[in-house]
C-alpha cells in the first residue's frame, strides 16, 4: 500500500502556506502580482489537506476491511484443512471418492526395490 511520506508533506504545507504569506505580503510589488496567486497556493494548500485526511480515513478503513478479510480467510482454511484430513481419514487417501469433494486422491506409493548384494 503506497504512503505518505510526512517529511515531505510537511515541508509542502509550509512552503504553500509562506508562499501565499509572501505574495500577501509582497502584493503591491506588481512584478509578484503578475506571477504568484496568492489565492491558488491557500487553495493548494487547503485541497492537499483534504486529500491527506481523506486518504488517512480510507487507509484505516482498509486497514480494517483487511484484517476481517483476514480472519475470515484464516479461519476458512483451517477448517478446510481439518475437514480435508477428517474425508481422507474417513474414504482413505486415494479413495476416487474423495473427488466428490475437490479433493485430489493421494496416489498409491510402491515401495522402495531395495537391490540385495550379495557379500562376496
Amino acid at each position: 500500500m503506497a504512503t505518505i511520506n510526512n517529511n515531505s508533506y510537511n515541508s509542502t504545507i509550509t512552503k504553500l502556506e509562506a508562499i501565499a504569506d509572501g505574495t500577501r505580503k509582497h502584493k503591491v510589488d506588481a512584478k509578484i502580482a503578475a506571477v504568484l496567486d496568492e489565492a491558488y497556493y491557500r487553495t493548494a494548500k487547503t485541497d492537499l489537506e483534504a486529500a491527506r485526511q481523506k486518504y488517512l480515513e480510507l487507509e484505516t478503513a482498509t486497514r480494517k476491511a483487511y484484517d476481517e478479510f483476514s480472519l475470515k480467510y484464516d479461519s476458512s482454511t483451517e477448517k478446510l484443512s481439518a475437514d480435508t484430513r477428517i474425508l481422507k481419514g474417513i474414504f482413505g487417501r486415494s479413495a476416487e471418492d474423495l473427488k466428490d469433494f475437490g479433493i485430489d486422491p493421494e496416489k498409491a506409493t510402491q515401495g522402495k526395490k531395495v537391490a540385495s548384494k550379495a557379500k562376496v
